[in-house]
């Protein structure tokens, strides 16, 4: 697991379960971007939080294989109050 740098939200900031279960969801999500690619030559895949509010946490997803040139991105939403429940 790598170490991942979280958005800064005063009004409701994330918890430090809330940040160990996000950090097991993007892995995972890192895992089925790079899975298709890992047989290239410089195949990547990258998962990052991007906002999030006391109700969603927003994450961008992208992926690529630099020795082609081509990158890919999509983007998820998960709702937060179901964040720790769902495990």
């Amino acid at each position: 697991m790598k170490k991942r740098n979280y958005p800064n939200n005063p009004d409701c900031p994330l918890t430090d379960k809330e940040k160990i279960r996000l950090d097991e969801i993007l892995d995972s999500l890192e895992w089925e971007a790079y899975a298709p690619l890992r047989h290239l030559t410089s195949a990547w895949a990258t998962a990052t939080v991007t906002e999030y509010d006391e109700f969603e946490i927003e994450i961008e997803i992208e992926s690529g294989v630099d020795s082609q040139g081509s990158n890919y991105s999509d983007s998820t939403t998960i709702d937060r109050a179901n964040l720790l429940k769902n495990k």
